[in-house]
């Protein structure tokens, strides 16, 4: 990674950056610890979640892409 440059800001951002695997990398050694270490306990989400979540990926997909491309 550039000592030059901030991280990226989403997502998006750092799978666009010329440092993608290595962020690619990051994320997997993190998810792989915090599951060794139990950090949570998955379950099922109640129906009603789901759609709620739906709704809140889609807004912030939508906000990320409309105001993330302009940065």
């Amino acid at each position: 990674m550039r000592d030059d440059m901030e991280d990226p800001e989403t997502y998006m951002k750092a799978m666009l950056d010329i440092d993608s695997k290595k962020w690619q990398e990051a994320m997997k050694s993190e998810m792989d610890s915090m599951y060794a270490n139990q950090v949570w306990t998955l379950v099922d989400p109640p129906d009603a979640m789901i759609k709620s979540i739906r709704i809140l990926l889609v807004i912030t997909t939508y906000y990320d892409y409309k105001y993330g491309k302009w940065m």
